[in-house]
Protein backbone atom coordinates (compact mmCIF):
# COMPACT_ATOMS: atom_id res chain seq x y z
CA UNK A 1 0.00 0.00 0.00
CA UNK A 2 1.25 3.11 -0.99
CA UNK A 3 0.99 5.79 1.15
CA UNK A 4 0.56 8.45 -1.21
CA UNK A 5 -2.99 6.84 -1.96
CA UNK A 6 -4.41 6.88 1.34
CA UNK A 7 -3.49 10.32 1.64
CA UNK A 8 -5.14 11.17 -1.41
CA UNK A 9 -8.59 9.15 -0.01
CA UNK A 10 -8.12 11.11 3.23
CA UNK A 11 -11.61 12.92 2.59
CA UNK A 12 -13.23 10.20 1.44
CA UNK A 13 -12.01 8.13 4.24
CA UNK A 14 -12.31 10.56 6.94
CA UNK A 15 -16.04 10.63 5.47
CA UNK A 16 -17.11 7.22 5.41
CA UNK A 17 -15.26 5.67 8.68
CA UNK A 18 -14.19 8.39 10.50
CA UNK A 19 -10.89 10.55 11.79
CA UNK A 20 -9.72 7.64 14.33
CA UNK A 21 -10.04 4.85 11.48
CA UNK A 22 -8.10 7.09 8.92
CA UNK A 23 -5.34 8.00 11.27
CA UNK A 24 -5.00 4.42 12.60
CA UNK A 25 -5.09 2.88 8.72
CA UNK A 26 -2.12 5.67 7.97
CA UNK A 27 0.15 4.94 10.80
CA UNK A 28 -0.55 0.90 10.41
CA UNK A 29 0.32 1.82 7.09
CA UNK A 30 4.16 3.64 8.12
CA UNK A 31 4.36 0.88 10.46
CA UNK A 32 4.25 -1.86 7.94
CA UNK A 33 6.78 0.20 5.89
CA UNK A 34 8.84 0.36 8.99
CA UNK A 35 8.68 -3.77 9.90
CA UNK A 36 9.80 -4.26 6.58
CA UNK A 37 12.75 -2.39 6.89
CA UNK A 38 13.56 -4.28 10.29
CA UNK A 39 13.33 -6.73 9.13
CA UNK A 40 15.54 -6.22 6.31
CA UNK A 41 18.38 -5.37 8.80
CA UNK A 42 17.97 -8.11 10.49
CA UNK A 43 18.49 -10.36 7.80
CA UNK A 44 21.48 -8.50 6.71
CA UNK A 45 23.29 -8.47 10.47
CA UNK A 46 22.41 -12.31 10.41
CA UNK A 47 24.37 -12.36 6.88
CA UNK A 48 27.24 -10.45 7.95
CA UNK A 49 27.04 -12.67 11.00
CA UNK A 50 27.63 -15.77 9.25
CA UNK A 51 29.93 -14.25 6.88
CA UNK A 52 32.80 -14.14 10.37
CA UNK A 53 32.76 -17.53 10.17
CA UNK A 54 34.96 -18.24 7.11
CA UNK A 55 37.71 -15.88 8.74
CA UNK A 56 37.33 -18.08 11.61
CA UNK A 57 38.17 -21.11 9.99
CA UNK A 58 41.40 -19.87 8.40
CA UNK A 59 42.72 -18.97 11.42
CA UNK A 60 41.90 -22.41 12.90
CA UNK A 61 43.89 -23.64 9.95
CA UNK A 62 46.80 -21.48 10.52
CA UNK A 63 46.26 -19.18 7.54
CA UNK A 64 46.34 -15.66 8.46
CA UNK A 65 43.20 -14.02 7.80
CA UNK A 66 42.64 -10.37 7.61
CA UNK A 67 41.23 -9.95 11.24
CA UNK A 68 42.61 -11.69 14.30
CA UNK A 69 40.14 -14.05 16.58
CA UNK A 70 40.08 -11.40 18.92
CA UNK A 71 38.84 -9.01 16.64
CA UNK A 72 36.56 -11.49 14.95
CA UNK A 73 34.94 -12.03 18.29
CA UNK A 74 34.17 -8.58 18.52
CA UNK A 75 32.93 -8.03 15.14
CA UNK A 76 30.72 -10.72 15.93
CA UNK A 77 29.48 -9.54 18.73
CA UNK A 78 28.53 -6.13 17.83
CA UNK A 79 26.61 -7.91 14.57
CA UNK A 80 24.93 -10.30 18.00
CA UNK A 81 24.25 -7.00 20.04
CA UNK A 82 22.86 -4.76 17.14
CA UNK A 83 20.44 -7.91 15.89
CA UNK A 84 19.32 -8.07 19.37
CA UNK A 85 18.39 -4.58 19.26
CA UNK A 86 16.52 -4.70 16.21
CA UNK A 87 14.78 -7.37 16.53
CA UNK A 88 13.53 -5.97 20.11
CA UNK A 89 12.43 -2.81 17.71
CA UNK A 90 11.10 -4.96 15.36
CA UNK A 91 9.13 -7.19 17.68
CA UNK A 92 7.81 -4.13 19.65
CA UNK A 93 6.72 -2.74 16.36
CA UNK A 94 4.54 -5.84 15.37
CA UNK A 95 3.08 -5.59 18.27
CA UNK A 96 1.46 -2.47 18.31
CA UNK A 97 0.69 -3.31 14.20
CA UNK A 98 -0.74 -6.32 15.23
CA UNK A 99 -2.75 -4.11 18.11
CA UNK A 100 -3.74 -1.44 15.61
CA UNK A 101 -4.82 -4.03 13.05
CA UNK A 102 -7.49 -5.87 15.31
CA UNK A 103 -8.77 -2.11 16.20
CA UNK A 104 -9.21 -0.81 13.08
CA UNK A 105 -10.60 -4.35 11.94
CA UNK A 106 -12.86 -4.30 14.79
CA UNK A 107 -14.33 -1.13 13.58
CA UNK A 108 -14.86 -1.83 10.64
CA UNK A 109 -16.40 -4.78 11.62
CA UNK A 110 -18.95 -2.87 13.85
CA UNK A 111 -19.56 0.09 11.22
CA UNK A 112 -20.65 -2.89 8.85
CA UNK A 113 -23.08 -4.68 11.34
CA UNK A 114 -24.45 -1.11 12.16
CA UNK A 115 -24.63 -0.11 8.42
CA UNK A 116 -26.69 -3.13 7.68
CA UNK A 117 -29.29 -2.15 10.60
CA UNK A 118 -29.80 1.91 9.68
CA UNK A 119 -29.77 1.65 6.12
CA UNK A 120 -32.04 -0.11 3.39
CA UNK A 121 -30.62 -2.59 1.45
CA UNK A 122 -30.19 -0.16 -1.58
CA UNK A 123 -28.20 2.45 0.70
CA UNK A 124 -25.46 0.25 1.98
CA UNK A 125 -21.41 0.96 0.79
CA UNK A 126 -20.96 -2.68 1.46
CA UNK A 127 -17.36 -3.84 2.19
CA UNK A 128 -14.72 -1.33 3.79
CA UNK A 129 -12.75 0.62 1.00
CA UNK A 130 -10.01 -1.21 -1.24
CA UNK A 131 -7.60 1.36 0.08
CA UNK A 132 -7.71 -0.10 3.95
CA UNK A 133 -8.39 -3.36 2.87
CA UNK A 134 -5.02 -3.44 1.04
CA UNK A 135 -3.35 -1.50 4.23
CA UNK A 136 -4.94 -4.14 6.68
CA UNK A 137 -3.38 -6.83 4.00
CA UNK A 138 -0.28 -5.20 3.86
CA UNK A 139 0.75 -5.44 7.08
CA UNK A 140 -0.43 -9.12 7.45
CA UNK A 141 1.87 -9.96 4.63
CA UNK A 142 4.90 -7.59 5.87
CA UNK A 143 5.49 -9.06 9.11
CA UNK A 144 7.35 -11.77 8.57
CA UNK A 145 11.48 -11.92 8.83
CA UNK A 146 12.91 -12.95 5.87
CA UNK A 147 13.33 -16.87 4.70
CA UNK A 148 11.02 -17.50 8.19
CA UNK A 149 7.32 -16.94 8.26
CA UNK A 150 5.25 -16.92 11.34
CA UNK A 151 5.85 -14.98 15.22
CA UNK A 152 8.16 -17.15 16.14
CA UNK A 153 10.82 -15.78 13.78
CA UNK A 154 12.33 -13.37 15.86
CA UNK A 155 12.93 -16.42 17.97
CA UNK A 156 14.48 -18.19 15.29
CA UNK A 157 16.99 -15.35 14.64
CA UNK A 158 18.08 -14.58 18.11
CA UNK A 159 18.71 -18.29 18.47
CA UNK A 160 21.21 -18.79 15.14
CA UNK A 161 22.51 -15.05 15.67
CA UNK A 162 23.87 -16.84 19.48
CA UNK A 163 24.83 -19.60 18.35
CA UNK A 164 27.26 -18.06 15.78
CA UNK A 165 28.04 -15.86 18.21
CA UNK A 166 28.68 -18.65 20.35
CA UNK A 167 30.91 -20.34 17.56
CA UNK A 168 33.32 -17.46 17.55
CA UNK A 169 33.69 -17.21 20.93
CA UNK A 170 34.54 -21.42 20.95
CA UNK A 171 36.72 -20.73 17.99
CA UNK A 172 38.83 -17.81 20.36
CA UNK A 173 38.78 -20.05 23.27
CA UNK A 174 39.72 -23.10 20.86
CA UNK A 175 42.53 -21.01 19.38
CA UNK A 176 43.85 -19.63 22.22
CA UNK A 177 44.20 -23.11 23.76
CA UNK A 178 45.73 -24.98 20.67
CA UNK A 179 48.57 -22.33 20.33
CA UNK A 180 50.26 -23.53 23.47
Amino acid sequence: MNLNELTEREDEIRENYGSSVYASVLSLARLTRRIEKLATFNFLLLIFQLATLPFQFLQLRGLYPPFSQTELLFLSSIFFYMSLIALFMYERSRKLGDTIFNEVSDELQWNLINERSEFSPHERRGRPQLTIRIALRNFIAGTDLPLVAGRQGAAIYLTFNFILWAAQFAGLIYGKNSLY
